[in-house]
């Protein structure tokens, strides 16, 4: 499957729609959210020539007296940012994943003119209500990571809209499956949330090939083609602990301390000027995945080679060695450049790490600190710290992760010391901080262990709620989300050198979504309770997840040939975990199981996002 070509698609997609749109003298309102999306699809120089719009400005910085200017205006928005309509010129509104509901709350908001009728019979293809015309464009997924398709959602979607965000994700897998002949074999999915994916895919792709093929040729697709990948659901709410600790692979670390955007992140150079760079070249693909403690090393070594390579260039040399060196030198500057800012990005980290935030205190080395004790520490220790934390007036963001970490590992905190942390936590921060908490309540990421409570919710309608049966203690034994280090010299090249899936977060931890995962294929990592498979198709029989999660788990198996796998996550996932699939990836193939993995998903996680949720 080559996912980059969703990237020319999904723009191509988007420049149909420019091509039907009257082009002289207009200005084109961007969304800043859609801003690096388009960039990272298409340089804004050439995509400005090829949308034939004069102008652009971006959402946050519009000028009304530029607006004024202009008789064509070209609104170009994400599906949930707010739209201000100017009254005095022409308008044409493109909105990325238009929903008939969005439509509505335009109508009601600037009376189009549109019966309900009109809206709910609408294709959304394009729609014309008085002077203007509002498009859609159908984002179907990019791939931002080789074999990480995104629909560069938002994580608040997850909690507050989980069944548009399962409807979002069933039609991009439809319509990978149209894209690249594919046709799903076995079907694994754990959570309500997986299996409604599941029964509205299915529903999805009969549509679709009534739709595309007459009815021979559907029985042939059905029951002759022959089935290309396996197919695996996951959803959020069944380990937030990745996405509330920090991440430690290099590409996790500039998300959660400087952000990544796709491709670009926002550093200060020598001048102490703030610029944004991309990272999507050689060195960064081949460093990315490592746990950040390597990168550097790794750095200085290429930079010593690189080094010692123009040293040896410049003795004495025959006509036979200039030409080589002439042919190599763009590529020994190349790399140069490379290591050089590699090096910058991983001194900003560091700045970051050692500065502390606003206050005086090193910040982040006192949670990596705490997050990497927080498993050998009893109860009324973490909650020490905590209070601790507060003492310290570090930011409203590490109080929250821990939290919930806390509240994690332990099912739940005593209501007296729940009662004294939000005391304090009012006293610092302010009434936003007591709303935020009420959220944490909402989404069943943080509850009193003292309190019975009754599970209220309706399977698969909220992204918010406990899955858990049994306590962390438990599923830690079990599915040996600590494994013990083994002391060895051997030398971290690749992170399929690491011996567990255990380096991209504090404490050693592994992700419990991928211990589910890796369990269909290997169980060797089963220790406290080994549990052999059976077949050789990959399954979670006798695993007893049904007993260990809530939510319906099922399994459609079939050929045990099929090396390819989509794996979906509702609600998102995290950098550390895309390090531990590719780990997965190589641990496979040293066994000549040879799975191949693709991850198709709502949008990037982690502790910056899921602080953007609560606002």
């Amino acid at each position: 499957m080559d996912a980059h070509s969703l990237n020319n698609a999904t723009i191509n997609e988007l420049l149909s729609i420019f091509d039907q749109i009257y082009t002289h003298n207009n200005l084109l309102v961007l969304d800043n959210k859609l801003s690096p999306i388009i960039n990272f699809l298409l340089p804004f120089k050439v995509f400005k020539q090829r949308a034939k719009f004069d102008k652009i400005t971006l959402s946050d910085s519009i000028n009304h007296e530029v607006i004024q200017q202009y008789q064509n205006i070209i609104i170009l928005f994400d599906e949930d940012t707010p739209i201000s309509i100017p009254e005095h010129a022409r308008v044409t509104i493109i909105i990325k994943n238009l929903t008939k509901s969005r439509l509505y709350e335009l109508n009601q908001q600037y009376h189009f003119g549109l019966s309900f009728d009109e809206i709910i019979e609408n294709k959304l293809d394009m729609v014309r209500a008085k002077t203007l015309k509002i498009y859609n464009w159908q984002f179907k997924g990019i791939e931002v990571d080789p074999d990480i398709i995104s629909l560069q959602g938002s994580l608040a979607q997850y909690f507050d809209e989980p069944i548009y965000q399962v409807n979002q994700l069933a039609n991009a897998l439809v319509n990978l499956v149209d894209k690249f002949n594919i046709k799903i074999n076995s079907t694994y999915a754990q959570g309500s949330n997986s299996n409604i994916f599941t029964g509205l895919y299915e529903n999805k792709l009969q549509e679709h090939l009534a739709q595309k093929y007459n009815n021979l040729q559907q029985e042939f697709y059905s029951n002759h083609l022959t089935p290309t990948h396996n197919l695996v659901v996951i959803e959020r709410n069944l380990d937030f602990l990745p996405v509330m600790m920090s991440q430690l692979n290099y590409v996790g670390l500039i998300d959660d301390l400087v952000s990544i955007n796709i491709n670009l992140v926002k550093i200060v150079n020598d001048q102490g000027k703030e610029e944004q760079i991309k990272v999507e070249d050689e060195l960064f693909e081949n460093l990315k995945y490592l746990n950040f403690s390597l990168v550097g090393p790794k750095l200085n070594k290429l930079a010593k080679w690189i080094k010692n390579q123009y040293t040896n260039n410049s003795s004495e040399m025959n006509l036979k060695d200039i030409k080589k060196l002439v042919s190599s030198l763009t590529d020994l500057n190349r790399q140069q450049d490379l290591v050089k800012k590699h090096t910058n990005l991983s001194e900003n980290l560091l700045n970051k790490v050692k500065n502390g935030g606003a206050n005086r205190y090193n910040e982040y080395e006192i949670v990596l600190e705490f997050e990497n004790e927080v498993f050998q520490l009893t109860y009324k220790q973490q909650i020490s710290k905590l209070l601790e934390f507060l003492d310290l007036n570090l930011s409203a963001r590490t109080i929250i992760n821990s939290l919930v970490i806390v509240s994690t590992i332990n099912s739940g905190i005593r209501s007296r010391d729940y009662e004294q942390i939000k005391q304090q936590a009012f006293e610092n921060y302010g009434i936003t901080i007591i709303y935020q908490f009420e959220k944490l309540f909402k989404y069943c990421l943080v509850r009193l262990s003292d309190v019975e409570t009754l599970d209220t919710y309706t399977a698969g309608v909220t992204g918010g709620i406990n899955v858990h049966n049994n306590n962390y203690t438990l599923l830690n034994k079990f599915w040996n989300l600590h494994p013990e280090e083994q002391e060895d010299d051997q030398e971290i090249n690749g992170i399929e050198d690491y011996p567990h899936p255990s380096f991209a977060l504090p404490s050693a931890t592994v992700p419990l979504t991928i211990r589910v995962i890796e369990s269909l294929f290997v169980r060797d990592f089963l220790t406290y309770k080994p549990i052999n498979k059976i077949t050789k198709q990959p399954s979670w029989q006798n695993l007893g997840l049904d007993k260990m999660f809530k939510g319906k788990v099922s399994e459609t198996i079939g050929d045990a040939t099929v090396k390819n796998t989509i794996l979906v996550f509702v609600g998102g996932i995290t950098w550390s975990e895309i390090s531990c699939i590719k780990y997965l990836n190589h641990k496979l193939q040293a066994r000549e199981l040879n799975h191949q993995f693709v991850v198709l998903t709502n949008s990037i996680v982690g502790n910056r996002q899921f602080g953007d949720s609560l606002q």
